[in-house]
This record gives C-alpha cells, structure tokens and sequence, in this order.
C-alpha cells in the first residue's frame, strides 16, 4: 500500500537560532522550543553571524536591541539580522520589548510592559530592507519592518509563551509563501472543492472533507 506522506515523519528536528543578550530571556526561549525544535543561541551580533555561517538553520528569532560584541553597547541591529536572513534565505521573527528607547511605534496604549513581535517572509525581508535604504527620516530600523504578521502582548518577560507564539506564526507565514504552498494550491484547484491539507508529525497529507470516515 502506496504511503500518502509526502515528507518522512522521522526527519530531524527544524533547526532555530535565537539572537538574545538576556540570559533569562534567551533560556526561556530554549525551554519553550528545546523539545520540537534544535535550538542554538546567540547573545551578539557576531555570535550570530558566526553560528549562521557554520550551520543550517530553518527559522530565526532575534531580538533588535542587543550589541555586536560582548562589552559593547546594545544597537539597533534590525538591519544587520535582516541581512543575513535574506543571505541565506531564512524566515525572521523580531520579538523585543517595547520599552527600547522609544523606539516602537503604534503600542497599544497600556500601563504594562509589552513586547512586539514581527514575523517576515523572505519577501517582507526584501520589503523591509527596501524601506530602510529610502529611510530618509532617519527613523528607527525597526520602525521601517514590514511584516506578514505583527504582534503587540501585554507581557514583561520574553517566556516560553511569547517565543512559541513568535516561532508558530513565522511558520505558518512561511509555509503560505513557500514553494510548496504554491503546488498545493495548483493541487487543489485540479482536484476540486473538499481538499485540502494538514501538517501531521511533520508531514503533509491530503485531506478530502467529502469522505466520512
């Protein structure tokens, strides 16, 4: 009997890098995604690169507010992680507090601490980009991201809760901008209303709602 996988369900684990200066912040990240996901951790702008030139990765989640080398000064480096993302053709998630200097627009009017999360295709990556080389009213890098899914949580701390939320939602804009998504839904305009598609143990199977079974 024919398999309906289209991927092996025992393929490795999805690889993820998290650029994080806070150590508390950077172990909650690895708790919360350490059992789906292989997780490496960068605390600076040159561990990051030198991580991302040595290994594979399937998704980033960086913070903005963080410094290229130990002892230095927390920068924007927004740009900088974009750079790299679009080398080597990775999908980015920003997930920073918003109390950054300043440096968030379009918080939700609160009392709390909050975080704002961005999730960027490769093409919002592009797009971004894009906005910050005509920035020409010198305005935070962060500001001129464009994303596919943008986030605003009440929250103080960076937990297990926010980089799942963050790390979900760049999946899923991934997979609709993705190659395959494509063919999926060439699939389905040959095969006809009731088909569809779900992600099951890391492989994709073809569903038909007309069937009961």
């Amino acid at each position: 009997m024919a398999s309906e996988e289209v991927f092996v369900e025992n393929s490795p684990r999805p690889s993820v890098l998290v650029v994080e200066d806070n150590m508390t912040f950077a172990e909650m990240a690895r708790n919360g995604l350490k059992g789906e996901y292989s997780v490496s951790i960068a605390h600076t702008l040159w561990e990051a690169i030198d991580l991302i030139g040595s290994k594979k990765f399937d998704f980033i989640l960086s913070d903005v507010m963080f410094p290229a080398k130990k002892g230095y000064y927390d920068t924007d480096n927004s740009m900088a992680m974009l750079q790299i993302a679009l080398n080597k053709a990775v999908p980015i998630a920003f997930v920073t507090r918003g109390d950054h200097h300043g440096m968030i627009t379009g918080l939700i009017e609160s009392e709390k601490p909050q975080i704002s999360i961005k999730c960027l295709s490769l093409g919002d990556i592009h797009n971004s980009l894009v906005n910050m080389g005509h920035n020409h009213q010198k305005k935070p890098d962060f500001n001129c991201i464009t994303a596919s899914h943008s986030k605003v949580m009440n929250a103080e701390n960076k937990d297990q809760v926010i980089w799942s939320y963050a790390l979900i939602n760049l999946k899923n804009i991934s997979a609709k901008s993705s190659p395959i998504s494509a063919s999926m839904k060439k699939v389905k305009g040959i095969l006809g209303e009731g088909i569809g598609f779900e992600m099951k143990s890391g492989a994709i199977r073809l569903t038909d709602s007309r069937i009961n079974l």
